[in-house]
């Protein structure tokens, strides 16, 4: 019984390491991920967490990726249409901002090829304190 209680616990503590995650200065980008697409789709949303571990505000400017056109949207806006924002993402010392599918969102847009699990997209985020930084948004699910 030890030993299952041993190896039980072991495997939660490696639960976090599953999640992907890279870290830009104070700031950490967790999980970001996107959908497959179905062919003929030409548009996805981007997820993950950001979190400012900083004493000092951060800014998401922009994102920008060789295979869509990234802008930052919003699902929730005009009463669950959606719109495009034009301003950046604002990221507050110590706290997280989410983005998610009925929420704030990296919008890629124009893709010329649909979206397969497995995939990884190149993404560029341009943060304001940072600079611009290299990452990957992955696809994951059905």
């Amino acid at each position: 019984m030890p030993r299952a209680l041993t190896l039980c616990l072991a495997l939660l503590g490696a639960a976090p390491a599953l999640a992907h995650e890279y870290l830009v200065g104070d700031l950490a980008i967790v999980h970001p991920h996107t959908r497959p697409t179905a062919p003929g789709t030409t548009v996805a949303g981007g997820f993950m967490e950001l979190f400012n571990a900083s004493d000092t505000p951060e800014r998401l400017l922009a994102a920008r990726s060789g295979v869509a056109d990234l802008s930052f949207f919003d699902a929730a806006a005009d009463g669950g249409a959606g719109a495009r924002r034009a301003s950046a993402i604002d990221l507050p010392p110590g706290r997280s901002v989410f983005l998610e599918p009925d929420s704030l969102q990296i919008r890629l847009a124009d893709l010329e090829e649909p979206l397969s699990s497995g995939d990884r997209v190149p993404v560029t985020q341009e943060l304001e304190q940072a600079g611009p930084e290299p990452g990957e948004v992955w696809v994951e699910g059905t």
